[in-house]
């Protein structure tokens, strides 16, 4: 029990530690999302080559540059 509450506790250590929001210092995060849609063409037991059911519809690309303006 002890040996698992030292473990947890350096984790949260080393989170906050090492973490990106650091006051007055400007950080960059990056994100990639996409979203998945029926394909109309496909056919159910047809063994043509009409494609997947689902296939990726759209793609989202999230650059964000966050910076303090001023230090509290």
């Amino acid at each position: 029990m002890k040996r698992t509450l030292l473990s947890i506790l350096a984790l949260t250590v080393f989170q906050i530690t090492f973490s990106q929001e650091k006051l007055g210092r400007p950080f960059f995060t990056a994100d990639l999302n996409f979203t998945l849609g029926i394909n109309e063409d496909y056919e159910i037991g047809n063994d043509d080559d009409n494609g997947p059911l689902i296939v990726p519809s759209a793609f989202f690309l999230e650059l964000v540059l966050v910076t303090s303006l001023k230090k509290d």
